[in-house]
């Protein structure tokens, strides 16, 4: 992906970039202030913008789509059923706040498990895992009419709960390679 992502611009710059091409939401704003950008909207149903909901809205600028969304599945947390119990947790403890999340992470944390654990390598990914907690805050990288919004209180609160998880020794810095 990383010499994709060099090569992408600078075939732009000579002005031979792709008809059609993958980039994620943060790198949306680059092509569209770049001018290489189209405006899909005349050749879309207005069913489909509908069916897309506020998944369209970090792909449009001015009320016009420039890009489609992927990869818009939920995000899932998961634990082991296992440390819960040995934690002395129950069904009533399922974090319903993001201060009991740290609370219950804390709980299950050993000196050889982390109790929660973000994607802590920077790139695309990372952002991606990291939207949903900005937007559950009422935060967004982008306003309706595609200027950015992401300085809000929303985007500061997600921030925070990743920083405090890592501060606090929830949450570890990095991640370890899975063993072999």
């Amino acid at each position: 992906m990383e010499s994709f992502s060099r090569r992408l611009p600078s075939a732009f710059a000579a002005g031979e970039g792709p008809d059609i091409f993958l980039v994620s939401p943060g790198d949306f704003l680059r092509y569209s202030n770049g001018g290489v950008l189209q405006d899909i909207t005349p050749h879309l149903d207005r069913a489909v913008i509908e069916d897309f909901g506020t998944a369209l809205d970090s792909r449009r600028v001015d009320g016009h789509v420039y890009a489609l969304p992927m990869e818009t599945e939920p995000l899932a947390m998961f634990y082991s059923v296992d440390a819960w119990e040995r934690a002395g947790l129950s069904e009533g403890d399922i974090p319903e706040t993001w201060d009991r999340m740290l609370d219950v992470g804390d709980r299950l944390r050993s000196r050889t498990r982390a109790g929660l654990v973000f994607e802590t390598q920077p790139g695309y990914f990372q952002n991606v895992t990291w939207y949903p907690w900005m937007w559950q805050g009422g935060g967004e990288v982008l306003d309706r009419r595609g200027n950015v919004a992401f300085d809000s209180r929303g985007t500061r609160q997600a921030l925070q709960l990743w920083q405090d998880a890592v501060r606090e020794g929830i949450a570890p810095r990095t991640c370890r390679p899975p063993a072999t």
